[in-house]
């Protein structure tokens, strides 16, 4: 079965960048902008993993990430991987709280992506439980 995974970010360069490098992976990617496409492609489409930006406008990464976590859908328990600058460190630690899987930190290089999708697929990053 093909595992498909749902890139969010505003950034078109760093959209394509991960979609190119998931499509090497031999993985099927989807790409959306901002929060409204995410929710309407997660809605249509099962995922086995959300890379997420942070920093975003409109909604932000968290707040979906939070909308996500909240639904009672099988996205309670997706394992979701931030996306974040270094200087956003309080948002990441606000992310993990929410329910974040894992973080990336830009800039990153096609070794960081295959090795958080070995940690993700072969089951060592660990979905926190939702209280």
């Amino acid at each position: 079965m093909e595992r498909r995974v749902l890139v969010v970010d505003d950034n078109d360069d760093v959209r394509e960048l991960l979609i190119h490098i998931l499509r090497a992976e031999g993985l099927s990617p989807f790409g959306a902008a901002d929060a409204v496409s995410a929710l309407a492609i997660l809605n249509s489409n099962p995922m086995d993993l959300i890379l997420l930006d942070v920093m975003m406008p409109g909604i932000s990464g968290v707040e979906l990430l939070l909308k996500i976590r909240a639904t009672e859908s099988a996205y309670q328990n997706i394992p979701i991987a931030m996306i974040t600058a270094l200087s956003a460190h309080e948002e990441v630690a606000r992310a993990i709280e929410a329910g974040a899987s894992t973080y990336l930190v830009k800039p990153f290089r096609g070794a960081d992506i295959r090795n958080l999708l070995a940690r993700v697929f072969e089951g060592s990053i660990e979905i926190k439980e939702r209280i």
